[in-house]
């Protein structure tokens, strides 16, 4: 299947979203100020997000804009350039240390951002690899540490039931 997307030239894109995301400490609805701009306070400022796709992927927004696909349809997408893990380790030994590096563009809808992410520059390494820094609030904690622990426990236990055995796992969360 072809989708035809027409996207207009515009002369303001979009250069700041208000992301609303249910918090996982709370339930509470909280909304992520999030911003794509080559000129905020005479710098560019171009944050990061949480995207919702098999597994959890962060990216950064450098472009969001509306197009209109052929029976126009408006759809809101953003051009982000996508995070992937390194195989690059910090010398000092830092356990659940999530080290990403910058990749390729791609276009994403909005409805799958998720929330706004923070990224810590590596200096000891060049320029596009970041610490993921998921103690920003209790938020990401949940989200992104917690859940992956609750994913690889499933794996394992799925994996020995798969065995011929069953293997009881308590989490404590």
């Amino acid at each position: 299947m072809v989708l035809n997307f027409r996207i207009p030239i515009a002369d303001n894109p979009y250069q700041c979203l208000y992301l609303k995301y249910m918090s996982m400490e709370d339930w509470r609805e909280k909304i992520d100020i999030l911003r794509c701009n080559p000129s905020f306070h005479n710098r560019p400022c171009y944050d990061c997000v949480v995207v919702n796709i098999n597994p959890i992927t962060f990216a950064r927004l450098e472009f969001i804009f509306t197009c209109e696909d052929s029976s126009n349809r408006r759809c809101d997408v953003a051009l982000v350039r996508m995070f992937k893990n390194s195989r690059w380790r910090p010398r000092t030994k830092w356990e659940g240390c999530r080290v990403l590096e910058e990749k390729n563009y791609e276009f994403v809808f909005l409805k799958y951002l998720v929330r706004g992410c923070h990224m810590i520059p590596t200096f000891e390494k060049e320029d596009g690899t970041y610490y993921l820094n998921d103690l920003v609030d209790s938020d990401p904690f949940l989200r992104l540490f917690l859940s992956n622990q609750v994913n690889k426990s499933l794996f394992t236990l799925i994996y020995e039931w798969r065995k011929g055995y069953i293997v009881i796992i308590a989490m404590i969360l």
